[in-house]
């Protein structure tokens, strides 16, 4: 039994390697060289080690531990997807599950069943070790972006609220972290690395979402929407964005929201 335990074993081993040619799209920290995702899962695994402190609630560091080095590794098979990708799902659970049964089951069965209930309990972020670790999961690649000048911020157009939207995640899990990441964001926006929505964008893209609700009035034929289906997608996007920039604003700057 050992003899073939330590035989799955090594097998896992052997395929994580891939891990360590997934490229991601965040750069190492003052450079042009993208991180990779082994480096990512280690760089995580270091953080929580040193801000254990931080988290709001006791944590079990050695769960957050294993949630950050094997979070990604459903990513050989799944690949990775940008956090601002507009046109994929970020969050592709169903795929991934099937890659962490794939992946994990290499082990012994018990060994494989843990695993996967870990990598569940990390999507899921229901927990304290969860929460915490996904604050890491989303500290990093923002402390990275900021010390390259904006990094993918700048490179793909992601505009302040996008990346306030994806980063207060943080919170849930400290809020000491989430503190300092919210003031760095502030901090990119004075430097001009981070662009805010400007009033003449919204009100460009608020101009589409009527002329598009318009057309739907005049139609009103169920396979005009149909055909129409993917810019009626666009607006609500664009109008969830935009509400959610001026609701932020407003509670920010409540004076000036009503000027």
């Amino acid at each position: 039994m050992q003899i073939n335990n330590l035989l799955k074993q090594i097998d896992f081993i052997k395929e994580i390697d891939k891990i360590k040619y997934i490229q991601r799209k965040t750069k190492l920290f003052n450079s042009n060289r993208c991180e990779n995702d082994a480096e990512h899962s280690w760089h995580l695994a270091m953080m929580a080690l040193v801000l254990a402190e931080h988290s709001d609630k006791p944590i079990d560091i050695l769960k957050v531990l294993k949630m950050v080095l094997i979070h990604d590794i459903v990513e050989i098979d799944a690949g990775d997807t940008f956090i601002y990708d507009t046109q994929k799902n970020h969050t592709n659970t169903e795929q991934e599950l099937m890659a962490a049964k794939r992946i994990f089951g290499l082990l012994p069965e018990e060994q494989a069943k843990e695993f996967i209930e870990i990598w569940k309990e990390f999507e899921e972020g229901h927990t304290d070790e969860a929460k915490f670790a996904k604050s890491m999961d989303r500290f990093e690649p923002l402390l990275q972006n900021a010390s390259n000048n904006g990094g993918t911020w700048t490179e793909f157009n992601v505009d302040y609220q996008k990346v306030y939207d994806k980063k207060k995640a943080i919170k849930e899990g400290s809020a000491a972290i989430w503190n300092y990441a919210e003031n760095l964001l502030n901090e990119s926006v004075e430097k001009g690395v981070l662009k805010k929505l400007q009033l003449n964008i919204r009100l460009m893209n608020f101009q589409k979402i009527f002329n598009f609700l318009a057309q739907l009035q005049v139609y009103n034929d169920r396979n005009w929407f149909n055909e129409h289906k993917a810019e009626y997608d666009e607006a609500r996007a664009t109008f969830e964005t935009l509400i959610n920039a001026l609701l932020f604003s407003a509670l920010r700057h409540p004076k000036n929201s009503l000027q």
